[in-house]
């Protein structure tokens, strides 16, 4: 997965200078959409390689200012893309809060606005405001869960567009709740920031805010998109004490022949694992002294999910084996998926009806969550049934089961990269018929 935690702003057009930060996202623009790399947003040094995460709170973070009023004036610009990634939280029902801002559109100026109306709504609206006109779109996007927003807009004429294109997660979002645009009298106050938040902050995080002076393709979205998921990049981090082997200080040192043996028979026993050829690598050997060898090492896997992992976990973590080696277990981390199960607890709601809960997963390196799947099923039969919670919401009800009956019921984490370690299964009965 290529989306991490460092948060970057860059900005299609050359508007806001600032210091070059991190560029691999304009790179592969560059070379993949067909998109000229220009100038990046200036942004706090404080916020240089991470995620922005805020909690609410008085105020907002000023991302940059607009000198050429592109989004402060949407009017300006011919052709415009905005794209970030956002993960929110809803507040009270009825308690609106504001994710972006330009030209100070929150307190109803011209620019653009994304915010969520009423906190009861998994809800969001993105609002363009200018030249007498105002264009809305509302749609649904699940809270605690990150997901990747593209706004386009094309000026027609020298009027404001008739519509806006709105993509999540690379793909046209086609079930708008609302899709209008109005005529009339637009105060113009003199803003032309661009923030996070408004008179408040949101309860929200962001990463890779980017704006381009063009409008993306339907093509160019869902490629950006793939550019994010990636391919196959399941990788895991081992630390382990070989307590057969005695250490040598030659295993410190890349080029020695004692490094290269070692390295060589740890790979070995690590492939000695898997029936099938599912190593692509292991590497990135570091030696260390415990007495006995310390080794820390990186396996790479062709494959996606935690089943991939799984071999290699419980041969070292359940057995305190490596293949023919004794081992001793210091820690394993893998990038794209969950190793840790969920704990997951549950009870009858009716008679139908069982409520499961889970505690929320914990951050990953790189991966990005996007639900969890509940594998039930009757307790004296091994066929598994999936329901699957993607709004981030730790708790979801199974309904229409059999009444008063035993259901075993389990859950794991889904990335974009694959299914996590599933937890251990709990046992629950439906109520008896009329409860």
């Amino acid at each position: 997965m290529m989306l991490s935690t460092p948060m970057t702003y860059y900005s299609g057009t050359p508007y806001i200078s600032g210091h070059l930060m991190t560029q691999t996202i304009l790179k592969t623009n560059k070379g993949q959409l067909g998109l000229n790399r220009t100038a990046p947003w200036y942004r706090p040094p404080v916020c240089e390689g991470r995620a922005v995460k805020v909690a609410g709170g008085p105020g907002s973070i000023r991302l940059a200012t607009d000198t050429k009023w592109h989004l402060a004036t949407p009017i300006n610009s011919a052709r415009m893309t905005l794209a970030l990634w956002l993960l929110y939280q809803s507040r009270s029902p009825g308690v609106a809060q504001t994710f972006l801002a330009a030209g100070e559109q929150a307190n109803g100026d011209r620019g653009i606005h994304l915010y969520q109306e009423d906190g009861s709504r998994p809800e969001l609206t993105f609002r363009v405001t200018a030249g007498g006109r105002w264009c809305t779109v509302t749609f649904r996007v699940p809270q605690r869960v990150w997901k990747h927003l593209i706004f386009t807009w094309t000026r027609v004429g020298s009027g404001f567009p008739s519509h806006i294109t709105v993509y999540r997660d690379g793909k046209i979002i086609k079930d708008l709740l609302v899709d209008q645009c109005h005529d009339g009298l637009i105060p113009d106050k003199p803003g032309n920031d661009i923030t996070l938040g408004s008179t408040e902050l949101p309860t929200a995080s962001f990463d890779d805010v980017i704006v381009w002076g063009e409008t993306l393709t339907k093509f160019q979205v869902e490629k950006l998109f793939k550019f994010y998921k990636g391919g196959a990049n399941l990788h895991v981090n081992v630390s382990l004490v070989l307590t057969g082997d005695i250490f040598h200080s030659e295993l410190m040192k890349r080029g020695s022949e004692m490094f290269r043996n070692k390295s060589s028979w740890i790979e070995t026993q690590v492939k000695s694992l898997y029936k099938e050829n599912s190593i692509s690598k292991v590497e990135n050997f570091l030696f260390w002294n415990e007495t006995n060898v310390a080794v820390n090492f990186t396996v790479r896997f062709k494959g996606t999910g935690y089943k991939e992992i799984e071999p290699l976990e419980t041969s070292i973590v359940s057995t305190s084996m490596l293949g023919s080696a004794h081992v001793r277990f210091v820690a394993m981390e893998a990038n794209d998926v969950y190793m840790k199960p969920l704990q997951v607890t549950a009870y009858n709601s009716s008679s139908t009806s069982v409520v499961v809960s889970w505690d929320e997963p914990g951050n990953l390196t790189h991966g990005v969550f996007c639900g969890v799947q509940i594998l039930y099923r009757f307790n004296d039969s091994s066929q598994k049934f999936i329901a699957m919670a993607t709004s981030g919401i730790p708790r979801y009800q199974l309904k229409n089961l059999e009444k008063y009956t035993w259901y075993a019921i389990g859950a794991r984490p889904l990335t974009l990269e694959g299914e996590g370690k599933k937890s251990d299964e709990v046992l629950v009965r439906t109520a008896e018929d009329g409860k």
